[in-house]
Parts: structure tokens; C-alpha cells; sequence
């Protein structure tokens, strides 16, 4: 799979039409590919999140002050994991905003000419 940056530079070396409709569907896949991971993402930090409030449960219950610590730094551990997920799920969706302005601007490029024709003959 292209890197982000490949993919960017790849869409503005474009020339011809052709090549524009192949990297638009490179885009879109791209773009689909980020949504799977933010959505696997998604189902982790949910996972995540859960055990941690479960952890939680426990360390309330539990009379012996080591293992409440114990508990504590776990949920500790566990939540900056769930902060990580976070930054990455973020990380996609701006991957896919970006995606989406970058094709916008390529068809804006191609249907030019036929918007200037179209005023022209006005």
C-alpha cells in the first residue's frame, strides 16, 4: 500500500485524464483503507475501555491495599493505550478529509475546461 505522502505526490504529478481516474480510485481505496483501521481502531478503544472500567470494579472491591495499586496502575496503563487509539483513529480521519479535498480538486481540475465552455456559450 502507498504511503499518504505517495499518494499526494503521485496526485499532483497527474497529467492525464487517465492516470487522474486511476489515482481517484487509489484515493478512494486509500481512503477506504484508513476507515477500516479507524473503525478496527474504534472496536479496540471500545474493548479497551470496558476492561478498564471492569478493572475499576475490581480495585473498589478489593480490601488489600497492594493489589488496589496493582489494579490502579493496570487502568493507568490501560487508558494511555486507549489515549494512543485515540491519536491514531484521529490521525485516519484526517487522512480521509484530506483524501476527499485532494480528489475534489483533481475533478475540479478536469471539468474546468467544460465548465469554461459551457459560460462561454452563454
Amino acid at each position: 500500500m502507498k504511503s499518504f505522502r505517495q499518494v499526494i505526490h503521485d496526485q499532483a504529478a497527474a497529467k492525464s485524464s487517465n492516470k487522474t481516474i486511476k489515482e481517484s480510485i487509489a484515493g478512494k481505496g486509500y481512503a477506504a483503507a484508513q476507515n477500516r483501521q479507524h473503525q478496527t481502531l474504534r472496536t479496540q478503544v471500545v474493548s479497551k475501555l470496558s476492561a478498564i472500567q471492569n478493572d475499576c470494579r475490581l480495585a473498589i472491591q478489593e480490601d488489600d491495599d497492594r493489589k488496589r495499586g496493582e489494579y490502579l496502575f493496570r487502568v493507568i496503563f490501560e487508558l494511555a493505550a486507549v489515549l494512543k487509539d485515540f491519536a491514531e483513529m484521529s490521525t485516519r480521519t484526517n487522512n480521509i478529509s484530506a483524501m476527499a479535498v485532494f480528489d475534489q480538486e483533481s475533478l475540479m481540475k478536469e471539468l474546468a475546461p467544460v465548465i469554461k465552455a459551457i459560460t462561454q456559450k452563454r
